[in-house]
């Protein structure tokens, strides 16, 4: 009774401004602020307009799963910390599922925010095209699974040599690719040639051994056997690298007379059978497509 009496003499402590979290994807935090973003992007291309969205009374439900985003995050930063100058370490997680892939975390070592000083952006990272990097050998699955969709099997051997010079590729680089007429046009140019990242590697391996060890030459060569990057390209397609092969070839919009990446990479009307480069993964490629595939 004494510490009630004491209380009631006590003024409220209302404060004087009420703090409220912004009207934007900002206001969704640090952590959760880029999967805020995706939706919003989502939305809008589902055709929601703008003051839909802020004004519109609607209540959106969403998979944002908020412990794994803060693990994801965890980890994003444990790789690369937040204030490493010109990189980004972005995580997008999708959970499996025979009718539906949920999307439970976007994030990034960099915070959701506006204050770049302060290890913030607002870039899309997670679930953007637009970026220097591609995924490297993780494309090689795109190569492995048109394979096997051509009858080969997860325990064939393939060739695997330290270094290889393709006679069915070119567009390689002139100071280390040999340079002889192209039998299909007529033009000198430079055969395709590559090796593998180390010396380590045996002559041949199987399929599997090669997924789990990644030498470039076999995945080369399994594009050769396949007679062009073609199968390639659409099996990435359909395994769900839609936005990012319609882009151009630095993740952005196509413009008008420019081609997309699965043009850049897919075979010629004069019988150039692709770009081989195709299966390492050279080129922009949003992290939640891949995540998805």
């Amino acid at each position: 009774p004494a510490d009630a009496e004491a209380a009631q003499k006590e003024p409220l402590g209302v404060q004087a401004e009420i703090k409220k979290p912004a009207k934007n994807c900002n206001g969704a935090g640090p952590e959760a602020g880029f999967f805020c973003q995706y939706v919003e992007t989502y939305l809008e291309r589902m055709g929601f307009t703008e003051p839909q969205l802020t004004t519109g009374g609607y209540t959106i439900k969403t998979t944002l799963d908020l412990n794994a985003t803060h693990l994801a995050k965890q980890a994003a930063e444990d790789g690369v910390p937040k204030d490493a100058d010109g990189i980004a370490n972005a995580m997008a997680i999708v959970k499996p599922g025979k009718d539906r892939h949920e999307v439970v975390a976007l994030v990034s070592n960099r915070d959701y925010g506006p204050n770049a000083a302060a290890g913030q952006t607002q870039y899309p990272q997670p679930y953007g095209i637009e970026n220097k990097f591609g995924a490297g050998s993780s494309y090689k699955i795109f190569t492995a699974a048109a394979a096997l969709e051509k009858g080969m099997g997860i325990n064939n051997v393939i060739d695997t040599p330290t270094t290889y010079t393709s006679s069915l590729f070119t567009g390689g680089n002139p100071k280390n690719c040999p340079r002889t007429p192209d039998p299909r046009d007529g033009r000198d140019n430079s055969w395709y040639c590559l090796q593998n990242a180390g010396k380590g590697y045996p002559p041949q391996m199987t399929l599997q051994s090669a997924l789990a060890t990644s030498p470039n030459t076999g995945f080369v060569k399994l594009e050769e056997m396949l007679g062009s990057t073609d199968p390639v390209v659409d099996m990435a397609i359909r395994l769900g690298m839609r936005d990012t092969f319609a882009s151009n070839m630095d993740g952005k919009p196509v413009k008008p007379g420019e081609e997309n990446q699965a043009t850049h990479f897919k075979s010629k009307p004069n019988g150039n059978p692709g770009n081989a480069a195709l299966t390492l993964g050279p080129s922009p490629t949003s992290p939640l497509e891949l995540a998805n595939v």
